[in-house]
């Protein structure tokens, strides 16, 4: 009796297969570059903490006090050069020209305050073991390559995707695997059919979801590129870089402004003083 003789693949489904593996390839591509450029934000985010609470409220510091000397000069020179005497007057002038620089420097001031004890209870979260570590990876990319927003085909979808997306971003964020997986339990599988679709039809549709997907993937390198290229982004690589030398960047900085503002502390007293006695001579 004769074997059951196997059907030979047409060419259309040995070219399907591929595009379906090309496909499988790019998504986990997408993953892996979404993975990448949240942890990325994840570590410019740390930094920036451990830069405000290091030297970012010593340049806020600075800035406050380069405005005040700034008024102060202008006080002397309203009196000395244009002879004004009234002190309403010559508050009203500085108030006019320095209002819209203090507001953008108490802004900065507020973006920065509360950093130091930011920076300390980030010193303080509990390190992952390296199995933990490797499988919150792992189920994060698996996921991604599930939900990112750039995978979903319509967007009735991709909405659909973007709040479980930013979920499993929290819960990555936040290094909680239990969390993870529950989303993973929770959301399961989905399976993408068209039904009575030809070969023909089918081949078209893959081919042009892989078209989709390079134009993902490039989107996603250019993202990450860009925070690569931001300032805090160059400011982080130089910071790391200098530590694997032993070396400290944002000590040596910081010395550096508190040097600046030792000095500009005593030009401010000096200015002070000479405006309080322009102002009693006026009187």
């Amino acid at each position: 009796m004769r074997a059951g003789l196997v059907k030979a693949k047409t060419p259309e489904e040995i070219e399907i297969e591929k595009k379906l593996l090309e496909i499988e390839q790019k998504r986990q591509r997408v993953a892996m570059l979404g993975q990448e450029i949240e942890e990325l934000k994840q570590a410019l985010g740390r930094f920036q903490v451990e830069y405000n609470a290091r030297v970012g409220r010593l340049y806020v510091e600075l800035d406050k006090l380069e405005l005040l000397i700034q008024e102060h000069r202008l006080r002397i020179q309203l009196i000395v050069d244009e002879r004004k005497v009234r002190i309403q007057e010559i508050e009203d002038e500085v108030k006019r020209r320095f209002t819209a620089r203090w507001q953008e420097t108490r802004q900065t001031e507020r973006e920065t305050s509360g950093a130091s004890e930011a920076y300390e209870r980030q010193k303080a979260e509990p390190k992952l073991d390296e199995e933990t570590a490797q499988e919150l990876k792992r189920l994060y990319r698996e996921l991604a390559k599930r939900f990112h927003p750039d995978l979903a085909e319509t967007e009735e979808e991709r909405q659909e995707n973007s709040e479980i997306m930013a979920e499993i971003n929290q819960a990555y964020a936040q290094k909680d695997l239990d969390k993870l997986r529950k989303i993973a339990e929770r959301e399961g599988e989905r399976l993408c059919s068209v039904p009575g679709e030809t070969l023909a039809e089918k081949l078209a549709r893959l081919t042009q979801e892989s078209h989709r997907l390079d134009s993902v993937i490039q989107r996603l390198q250019g993202e990450l590129e860009e925070l690569k290229r931001s300032p805090t982004g160059e400011m982080m690589q130089k910071v790391e870089k200098a530590r694997e030398d032993g070396q400290d960047i944002l000590a040596g900085l910081a010395k550096d402004l508190e040097q600046q503002i030792k000095r500009k502390r005593e030009e401010l007293g000096g200015l002070v003083q000479r405006y309080t006695d322009l102002v009693a001579q006026q009187g």
